[in-house]
Parts: C-alpha cells; sequence; structure tokens
C-alpha cells in the first residue's frame, strides 16, 4: 500500500463514522434448570444506542421467534450468532445493553443480568475484540453467562 493510502486509511479509521456491533456468541454457566429438567430455554435481547446523528436505536431479539435450548454442560451451553447488533454513523457514544431470559413454566421467567457497556470519546480507540477475561471483575461475565462481541468499522 502506498504510504498517502496508508495515511488516508489511518484518517478514515480515526475520524467519526459508521461503526458495526457484532455479538459473536453467547456461553450459559447456569441454565437455571434443575439437573432433571435438561436445557433452560433462553431469549436474549439487545439494544445499541447513540446520541449522534439524531438519536439512534436499534434493537435485536435473538432469536427473532422462539428460543435457544441451552444447558450449562459444555458442548450444549454457547451459541454463536455473529449477528450485527448495530451498523451506523458514530461520533463519540455509543451504548450496549444485552439481556436474557431463560423462559420456566411454572415458575417465574427468570431475568439474566444485563451487559452494559458505553463507548465514549474518539471511536478510533473502540475498535476490538471483547470477551470474558477470567479476571476478578470481568465485564464480559455476568452472574451465570458469558458474551464476546466486536467493534468494527462498517
Amino acid at each position: 500500500m502506498r504510504p498517502d493510502a496508508v495515511w488516508i486509511e489511518f484518517q478514515r479509521l480515526q475520524a467519526p463514522g459508521e461503526r458495526r456491533v457484532v455479538l459473536e456468541k453467547i456461553s450459559i454457566d447456569d441454565d437455571r434448570e434443575p439437573f432433571f429438567n435438561g436445557k433452560g430455554e433462553f431469549r436474549f435481547h439487545a439494544k445499541v444506542w447513540t446520541p449522534d446523528n439524531g438519536g439512534l436505536l436499534k434493537e435485536t431479539r435473538l432469536p427473532e421467534e422462539g428460543h435457544f435450548h441451552l444447558s450449562d454442560l459444555p458442548g450444549s451451553n454457547e451459541v454463536r450468532f455473529d449477528a450485527v447488533l448495530f451498523e451506523n454513523w458514530v461520533e463519540g457514544k455509543l451504548a450496549i445493553q444485552i439481556g436474557g431470559l431463560e423462559f420456566d413454566t411454572f415458575d417465574p421467567d427468570d431475568r439474566l443480568d444485563s451487559f452494559k457497556h458505553v463507548f465514549r470519546g474518539d471511536p478510533a480507540n473502540w475498535f476490538g475484540h471483547y470477551a470474558p477475561t477470567g479476571e476478578a471483575v470481568d465485564p464480559q461475565d455476568m452472574e451465570g453467562w458469558k458474551l464476546w462481541f466486536r467493534v468494527e468499522p462498517a
């Protein structure tokens, strides 16, 4: 790539512009079911909002209809999405909230703790892959479930 082309690409990534948020996968650590019931029935809901560009809110339900059957056992506790949650213009703030429900027939549904993250400042600094770290305080590791997502140029 020519030096001036590298500079143009660098400027494009540094400037406010189109950004994409992709939910890669979710893993369940606690299916909130007794061992004899098997898998839980899960549905997830995502909201991504920016006050920029007149205020944009994108809501996504996963799956669009029905639910996922997931257990807390390895091999049946993950669902891969690679779902685009947001793709639009951003200048200085982007908020992400992802939550879920585990449905119960005879008991009240179990609401999963929500993941919340607010990006502020230069959108070029938001690019990256966000995954559980295993540290004592881990923003991608909620009580009973984990998530992986990325922010990239659109």
